[in-house]
């Protein structure tokens, strides 16, 4: 019969009795009160003991006991204590800085192994949620990448494993999402790929991959854009998790088993596009070139990558979905424009809140969102009022 009130719930919450501590650090005032008697008030100190989230850098290294030091035109990792290459890391999930702080390490930095070809095998752990742009680029005698099952691991940037020559196989984990630009571009020994459940569409991730054999995809990849594998000359034949075997087309668009492909060998004779239902975002360079004059994009796309509808001249007609909050650099570059005019006028939504540098270059534009440009300079076009 006892009531219990809490004047800060964020801080803590009482239910017969018990005290949960939340997520926020503090003091709540906590009323115990029972009808026709007194009540009491008893104050509850939260401490806020969670981990300092830490991208993996340079000034990281150093503190987990490691420095990067130049050889000729590449990098070495070292042990600081007793200056021996390190050609096995295992990156820790947790450590103790300078402060004493417990720091959990929650991404991979841009070009934190740049050019590391001393680099044989990394662990990376359940911790990381982002591997940077250019993380390992150029590693090129890295032949393991650990990512565990259990992996929290959402997105690969543009370029991250670029060129690492000796990297034989890749398993993507169901938490990724996306994967950027080239990320595995001119891995020349890779062989086997596979794809968790997370990713819904293929770009230009695995170009000249010459001798990749072994591709398996989840169920829930939708589409495979232009580039996918351009330069994966033996590859002919992809395999769903469940052993279905998926001919890749020579040319143009074709569905096969639920899987939309779109092959770069006729781009000049495509002129219409439906992107499936399902498809979370339009890949780097999609359609760079293409002589599309209508694209459909459902609503489950919320992101257009940087050049996805550059340089296509023809274009007179598409809509952007209100699920649509990222549009990238030059995503429309010269989109409609011929004879030195601008043919295609288009609607942005105002659920976009970000736009890269010359998204709408010689494109007419309306836009009234959140997303600021003054002047409209870095968007470029002409905003129509």
């Amino acid at each position: 019969d006892v009531t219990y009130t809490v004047d800060d719930k964020s801080i803590a919450t009482v239910e017969k009795g018990n005290i949960k501590a939340k997520y926020k650090g503090g003091t709540a005032n906590v009323t115990v009160s029972l009808e026709g008697a007194n009540s009491a008030v008893f104050k509850v100190n939260v401490t806020d003991d969670s981990d300092k989230e830490v991208t993996l850098n340079d000034e990281v290294l150093g503190q987990l006991g490691y420095q990067k030091v130049q050889n000729e035109n590449y990098y070495d990792i070292k042990k600081i204590e007793d200056d021996t290459i390190v050609t096995n890391l295992e990156i820790p999930a947790t450590f103790q800085d300078n402060e004493n702080k417990k720091c959990k390490i929650i991404a991979i930095g841009d070009s934190t192994f740049y050019y590391c070809d001393s680099l044989q095998s990394v662990t990376i752990p359940d911790s990381v949620t982002h591997i940077g742009y250019y993380a390992f680029y150029f590693c090129t005698s890295l032949t393991i990448v650990n990512i565990g099952k259990n992996s929290n691991l959402e997105s690969i940037g543009d370029y991250a494993f670029n060129n690492c020559t000796s990297l034989e196989s890749v398993t993507i984990p169901d938490s990724v999402t996306h994967i950027g630009d080239s990320a595995f571009y001119y891995c020349n020994s890779l062989q086997s790929v596979t794809f968790g459940s997370g990713l819904t569409a293929i770009g230009q991730i695995f170009t000249n991959c010459f001798n990749l054999k072994n591709f398996t995809i989840s169920d829930n990849v939708l589409c495979i854009f232009p580039k996918a594998f351009d330069g994966c000359r033996n590859l002919t034949q992809l395999t769903t998790k469940n052993g279905t075997k998926i001919d890749i087309p020579d040319s143009g668009v074709r569905k096969n088993n639920n899987v939309t492909f779109i092959d770069v060998k006729t781009k000049s004779d495509i002129t219409a596009v439906t992107i499936p239902d399902g498809v979370t975002e339009i890949p780097n360079s999609a359609f760079l070139n293409y002589s599309l004059t209508n694209i459909n994009i459902p609503d489950s796309v919320t992101i257009i990558e940087d050049y996805a509808f550059k340089a296509c001249f023809s274009l007179e007609s598409i809509t952007i979905p209100d699920s649509v909050t990222h549009i990238g650099r030059q995503a429309f570059y010269d989109c409609g424009y011929s004879d030195g005019t601008a043919h295609l006028n288009l609607e942005v939504p105002d659920s976009v809140t970000t736009i890269g540098k010359y998204a709408f270059n010689h494109v007419n534009f309306t836009y009234s969102g959140p997303a600021e440009d003054t002047n409209h300079n870095n968007w470029g076009g002409n905003k129509i009022e």
